[in-house]
């Protein structure tokens, strides 16, 4: 059997080839990977006939499909002269592609509570076959998911992408969507013609990238596109992975359906199964801003973190948070955020007075409308026992500094304001062991400032208030 696929716009599938078994992604934002399960099980065909016979399946009607959970319903139908059956064997659908252009088809759709984020996985497999088409088209739902018609060659609403396999050499290139609706092959080829693919479709409907893990790694989807992994491999078409919608369905709606169509088998021996079929999703209630990393370090100068968001909707800023092994955590600082943005942002923060052992840190995200999301913690460690400074103001306006020395050495005491600017700055001798020193401030404002006493490219500080 020759199989080619080809994907609706264009699409990109590459990578190193994986153990087979089927992953499922966790969108950042989600509580779960799957929130859907379409249960198939039973034993039992579905006739063609002279005319098209169909049937649909809910919670409040059953049919010949197993009724999905909730408000869901799924829609089996046979072309006219079709020529062949749909059977249903265990937890394993198996179509055959139909004599003609119309389609045997299934279709899963009004999936409840899914939103413009969401995930689809699948187990797909090819049974033999010389000649015809298959289909998998996933969207939100609309006639393309409640008729007969085939999605080949024209525009179908409510199409947020699709997938097609073309077998046989005599019609191996045809199939091409008409404009901006149209099909690229993959290279190289990661649907393998025998065995289960276990397929995954990431489909971001919005205006903001969005993020996903799979397993330890993290990837950033662009607005507007989706990626598809087949048996763990990423799929490349066009020279990108970031497959791009065809424009049918508007942004911001959701995807809750997926359908399977098969057509144009002179012989009926083209038959693909399908299997285990989940939905996942972003809650449409999950605060609109995407960190993509977190990560914090112990520098010079004290703690530093550093975190970088994908896309922003009315950021305000992130609150920095701090705990010792107490485990209670205290606002620390503000960092301004960046409103709305569609792209990578890159944060960083230094706590110039970390604590004495581990410092854990978090970093609360806080909208314009003060919903906020905590991300973390990182951990720090300092062992401060042969450098820690201690600071505070007496009542004639001296600031009073005690200081562990590791040795003899002269230092620089300095102190500056938040923002980094110098108001004083004054040298001394340390000698090993406990130091204690009197600077007058007496002629500075009231407000918050930073002591560092350092030497040789180390040292220590303290914030006071005067």
């Amino acid at each position: 059997m020759k199989l080619k696929l080809l994907l609706s716009t264009s699409l990109l599938l590459g990578a190193a080839y994986l153990a087979k078994a089927q992953t499922y992604g966790l969108w950042q934002g989600a509580a779960q990977a799957t929130s859907f399960d379409y249960v198939l099980s039973g034993n039992a065909t579905f006739s063609n006939g002279p005319s098209i016979n169909s049937s649909v399946s809910s919670q409040a009607t059953p049919g010949w499909l197993p009724a999905p959970s909730g408000t869901a319903k799924a829609r089996i139908a046979t072309a006219a002269g079709a020529g062949a059956d749909i059977t249903l064997a265990g937890s394993v659908l198996t179509l055959n592609a139909s004599k003609t252009n119309e389609p045997n088809k299934v279709a899963l759709y009004d999936v409840p509570n899914a939103t413009a984020v969401t995930s689809i996985f699948f187990d797909l497999s090819f049974d033999g076959g010389t000649q015809g088409t298959a289909v998998i088209g996933f969207g939100k739902t609309n006639d393309i998911f409640t008729d007969n018609n085939p999605l080949i060659n024209a525009s179908a609403a409510g199409i947020f992408g699709a997938l097609r396999f073309t077998v046989g050499n005599s019609n191996s290139n045809s199939g091409v969507r008409l404009g901006t609706f149209s099909y690229a092959a993959p290279s190289p080829e990661v649907f393998p013609k025998t065995g289960t693919i276990n397929v995954e479709v990431y489909c971001n409907n919005t205006a903001l990238a969005k993020s996903y893990a799979r397993g330890a790694t993290n990837y950033s989807l662009p607005a507007r596109s989706y990626h598809i992994y087949a048996n763990n491999n990423a799929v490349n078409a066009s020279g990108s992975v970031n497959l791009t919608t065809t424009g049918e369905l508007a942004v911001d709606q959701s995807i809750n359906a997926i359908l399977f169509a098969g057509t144009s088998s002179a012989s009926n021996t083209l038959k693909f199964a399908v299997s285990n079929i989940k939905f996942g999703w972003i809650p449409q209630n999950v605060l609109p801003v995407e960190l993509s990393a977190f990560t914090g370090k112990k520098v010079n100068n004290g703690a530093q973190l550093n975190w970088t968001t994908s896309s922003e909707k009315d950021n305000a800023y992130f609150d920095v948070l701090r705990a010792s092994e107490d485990g209670v955590f205290r606002s620390i600082d503000k960092v301004s955020g960046k409103g709305t943005t569609n792209g990578n942002s890159n944060y960083q923060f230094v706590d110039q007075n970390p604590l004495n052992g581990n410092n854990y840190y978090k970093i609360k995200q806080v909208d314009q409308n003060g919903d906020s999301k905590e991300y973390g913690p990182v951990t720090v460690g300092f062992d401060l026992t042969t450098s820690k400074l201690a600071a505070f103001v007496n009542a004639g306006h001296h600031l009073v500094l005690t200081y562990q020395a590791a040795e003899n050495a002269n230092a620089d005491i300095t102190i500056v304001d938040l923002n980094g600017k110098k108001l004083i700055s004054q040298k001394v001798s340390l000698t090993k062991g406990l130091n204690q020193a009197k600077l007058d401030v007496g002629a500075l404002p009231k407000g918050l400032y930073v002591v560092r006493v350092g030497s040789k490219g180390k040292g220590s500080t303290a914030k006071f208030i005067k």
